[in-house]
């Protein structure tokens, strides 16, 4: 029986290889203030799946038709009101 040398990865975390500049490394880094590559590289794909994301968003303009009133959805408390005021709003997303 073969035991596993003491790991400080979480379960769901994937072990891969991959070749990065090192100045690219460097620049990642510094920016995110990473103590690790490993942090550094997590917050870089973190934040390249946020921006796919908000693209996304951003093809989707002009294309949806909303309708309802800002005002009362600024308005609306973040409490157990809220989904009830939901409910009240006219959104129509044809």
């Amino acid at each position: 029986m073969i035991k596993q040398a003491h790991s400080f990865q979480k379960m769901d975390d994937m072990r891969i290889t991959i070749n990065i500049g090192d100045h690219v490394m460097e620049e990642v880094m510094a920016v995110s203030h990473s103590q690790t590559k490993t942090a550094a590289v997590n917050e870089a794909l973190k934040d390249w799946v946020r921006l796919q994301k908000l693209q996304r968003l951003r093809e989707l303009r002009g294309r949806l038709n909303w309708e309802g009133d800002l005002r009362e959805l600024r308005n609306l408390e973040m409490d157990t009101e809220y989904d009830e005021g939901l409910k009240r709003l006219p959104i129509s997303l044809t």
